[in-house]
């Protein structure tokens, strides 16, 4: 079932801006994140921070910032 992607309020937004700036290349990482009307989990390390265009990439799997909802660095 499709489901909407949530609006994140301030205050989960600035959490998440917190995190993806401590991010770097090889950091192990739980990310939810909405793709084609539904939210995925995958965990993996960090292949590429591309901030500047504003997205990451874990393992084959390129996600916009914009469409992440949580960040849990493990």
């Amino acid at each position: 079932t499709r489901v909407e992607k949530v609006e994140l309020s301030e205050e989960e937004t600035a959490d998440l801006n917190e995190k993806l700036c401590l991010l770097t290349g090889g950091d192990r990482t739980e990310i939810t994140f909405y793709y084609k009307g539904h939210y995925l989990t995958i965990e993996g390390d960090v292949v590429k921070m591309v901030p500047q265009m504003h997205y990451l990439t874990i393992g084959q799997t390129k996600i916009p910032f914009d469409d992440i909802r949580s960040i849990k660095i493990l």
